[in-house]
């Protein structure tokens, strides 16, 4: 069964240390998101880190793309789940597969 994940904020926002943050934040889950994750000039890539309501996710970021998945273990029943990346500034990741999603 395909499950949609609602987009009901998604926004850009000042972090310190010059870094950004994307926050998605939906009522319903998706197995994975993908996101496009730019590099930048020193050959570093753009996403520094990710929060899935608040808990760490532990990934490799330096990769031009990458699947972030999403388990009940990362959402620990939570009926809206918020993801936080926190990336470089001067550049955005992408997510991909937003097609599947509904946004508000």
């Amino acid at each position: 069964m395909k499950r949609l994940f609602y987009i009901a904020t998604l926004f850009w926002s000042f972090q310190s240390f010059s870094q950004l943050k994307m926050e998605l934040t939906g009522a319903s889950k998706v197995q994975s998101l993908y996101f496009q994750n730019p590099e930048l000039e020193d050959g570093r890539f753009c996403v520094d880190s990710i929060l899935v309501n608040g808990q760490q996710v532990v990934l490799d970021f330096q990769q031009a793309a990458f699947e972030l998945k999403i388990t009940e273990q990362l959402i620990q029943g939570f009926a809206i789940t918020t993801v936080l990346l926190y990336h470089s500034d001067g550049c955005k990741p992408k997510l991909l597969n937003q097609p599947a999603c509904i946004v508000h």
